[in-house]
């Protein structure tokens, strides 16, 4: 390998390892972080991780009271075993932070033909910097 293309390598290693430690790894919380503010860099991600049991028509919904400053990008849903009928189940909410400023994340634990009568509501403060 020539000493050029060693050095250009060695650049985008840099690069991205700058990248990697400037967005750094994604924020993890769930339903106990609650009480706590979740505080987020520009550019980072964020995973809100809830559970529930499956096949009882409940589902978390998530409302963003602002998002300029942190956007939901992406759902996913991990089924624990799937031979246990209405065994648990993850709901994954991946965030992301846009802008500076504070916001709110709530979670609202409910049937959806039954929207007016939530069984939870889970409310997490949002701080960007």
């Amino acid at each position: 390998m020539t000493s050029t293309r060693m050095a250009y390598c060695l650049a985008a290693i840099l690069i991205l390892f700058g990248a990697a430690v400037c967005f750094g790894e994604p924020l993890n919380f769930g339903e106990a972080d609650a009480g706590a503010t979740q505080k987020l860099h520009v550019g980072q991600e964020a995973i809100l991780t809830l559970e529930m049991a499956g096949g009882t028509g409940y589902l978390w919904q998530i409302k963003i009271k602002d998002e300029a400053i942190i956007k939901m990008i992406n759902k996913n849903v991990q089924v624990g075993n799937p031979l246990l009928l209405g065994g648990p189940v993850k709901c994954l909410f991946v965030f992301t932070a846009l802008k500076k400023g504070a916001t709110t994340i709530e979670a609202v634990f409910v049937r959806p033909w039954e929207a007016d009568k939530p069984a939870k509501t889970i409310t997490f403060a949002v701080e960007v910097q």
